[in-house]
């Protein structure tokens, strides 16, 4: 789990590859900071993930 610490202020081109062959390379995307609870202190600096932002509402689903 985590909290968004800063999100970029436009949208860009996306830079780096996920490695799935189903991914779209002409998609752009936000670039988001994202703070990790310190359980999760075993994960390499520079680390980029595909994630999924939930709201409060689709929490409560």
């Amino acid at each position: 789990n985590g909290s968004v610490v800063r999100i970029s202020a436009m949208m860009g081109r996306k830079s780096i590859s996920t490695g799935d062959p189903s991914d779209k390379s002409d998609r752009d995307i936000l670039e988001a900071v994202i703070g990790l609870e310190d359980n999760t202190r075993s994960l390499p600096i520079g680390l980029r993930v595909t994630v999924q932002f939930l709201t409060s509402s689709s929490l409560k689903k």
